[in-house]
């Protein structure tokens, strides 16, 4: 029987998530539309804005799994996209000075490599893994049928 008040726990997490998430793409679009805002785009500091834009897309991307089942993927490559587009012909002129975007395939490869790892270590996101709450049921019903197994064997040669 599954506790009402962990129900609505999981929702609470599953709604805070949700929440960052929009926060985390909305402060992207609002660091874009103050990019644009910029009149003098030829000096440094516009190269700069740009490569911190690109430095907080790639942050986005490593801290979200990348088996999301929302569309805040999809976003995402919309924003990338987008900038790419819109910024060409500055990000070509700023050279080296920008960074690289992440792709979302190289994120989403080590994200499953953390992934598998936790599963392993028997911890994933603070809850006990599949693995190891069947390791623990195993382990108690073959204690439970050894001993008492081995009561009866001793309850029959006993009488006898």
């Amino acid at each position: 029987m599954i506790k009402l008040g962990h129900i609505h726990q999981k929702y609470i997490i599953l709604i805070t998530n949700y929440l960052k998430k929009k926060k985390d793409l909305y402060e992207l679009y609002t660091k874009y539309d103050n990019l644009l805002a910029e009149l003098d785009t030829s000096n440094h500091l516009h190269c700069v804005n740009l490569s911190s834009i690109v430095n907080d897309y790639n942050n986005i991307i490593g801290k979200y799994p990348h088996k999301d089942n929302s569309n805040f993927l999809e976003a995402l490559r919309n924003f990338r996209n987008h900038f790419e587009e819109q910024q060409e012909e500055h990000i070509n002129s700023c050279g080296d000075r920008i960074l690289k975007f992440n792709s979302l395939s190289e994120q989403a490869l080590l994200k499953d490599v953390t992934y598998h790892s936790q599963q392993n270590s028997g911890d994933v996101n603070g809850f006990p893994s599949q693995l190891s709450e069947n390791i623990a049921s195993t382990f108690t019903i073959t204690l439970f049928g050894t001993t008492l197994g081995s009561f009866l064997i001793l309850m029959f040669f006993y009488k006898v």
